[in-house]
């Protein structure tokens, strides 16, 4: 899992202030859904940290993101660029609202 620096993944703070269902400041619904996975946090808007992503693409049979539409393009991780530097990594991305229609901008997310 990539995420963005100082922006965590919104369910990590779920029940966290309850000790019987926390630990190391993750609440035990985001330990259940990121179980056995690894993470690093990423800035996406500068060069160093596309040079990362890209690293991990050499690597990687699958690059998924659920970044909204255009959203990829614009920070450089888009299928073309990805599909470039690793031809056997199959991109994709879902977004909240679909590729076309007026909902497109929308974040999928609150």
């Amino acid at each position: 899992m990539i995420e963005a620096p100082r922006r965590s993944e919104g369910r990590r703070e779920l029940l966290v202030t309850d000790p019987q269902f926390s630990r190391d400041g993750m609440g035990a619904h985001f330990m259940t859904q990121n179980r056995s996975k690894q993470g690093v946090s990423i800035n996406l808007h500068i060069k160093p940290g596309h040079q990362v992503v890209y690293d991990l693409v050499r690597q990687a049979d699958v690059m998924f993101d659920n970044f909204g539409t255009g959203v990829t393009r614009r920070l450089c991780i888009d299928p073309n660029t990805l599909t470039a530097i690793n031809q056997r990594n199959i991109p994709r991305s879902v977004t909240g609202f679909g590729e076309t229609g007026s909902n497109t901008k929308r974040p999928p997310f609150d």
